[in-house]
């Protein structure tokens, strides 16, 4: 049985750097949310606010999903 090391260690890497990709973006998706709290309590328009947190989840989930397919379908 042979070991392919050079693919355990791409899937490692690239693993691991979905996951650090995800953390950011839910980190600066709930960082525009406190943002736009805050906004709307002084009485601001915070409409840039919600697009960039709502592009940072949908980015979240959507990297979810492709992970979901490629395990289902592949």
């Amino acid at each position: 049985m042979n070991i392919a090391w050079s693919a355990i260690g791409s899937v490692a890497a690239i693993s691991l750097g979905t996951i650090i990709v995800v953390a950011i973006l839910f980190g600066l998706g709930t960082l525009g949310m406190s943002r736009y709290e805050k906004t709307r309590a002084q009485g601001g328009s915070a409409s840039l606010t919600v697009v960039g947190t709502g592009v940072a989840f949908v980015a979240c989930v959507a990297i979810g999903l492709f992970g979901l397919y490629l395990t289902v379908f592949r």
